[in-house]
């Protein structure tokens, strides 16, 4: 795992490129709850649903689109 290999990811950056489902949508969530920064990039008709954004943010995870 992540942190196996580089410690606490609590204020990491994380950045994912693709599509805004399954995988993505799972990274947005523990984003949230685990408290580190998630950028996504990728083609715009597959961006993550906005519900997951929301909800990672009222967390205080920094995300970015």
């Amino acid at each position: 795992t992540f942190e196996e290999f580089h410690g606490p990811i609590a204020g990491k950056k994380v950045v994912w490129s693709g599509d805004g489902n399954n995988v993505c949508a799972s990274m947005i969530q523990a984003a949230g709850q685990l408290g580190f920064d998630f950028t996504f990039t990728g083609p715009g008709t597959l961006d993550p649903v906005a519900e997951l954004l929301g909800d990672a943010r009222k967390k205080g995870a920094k995300i970015s689109i």
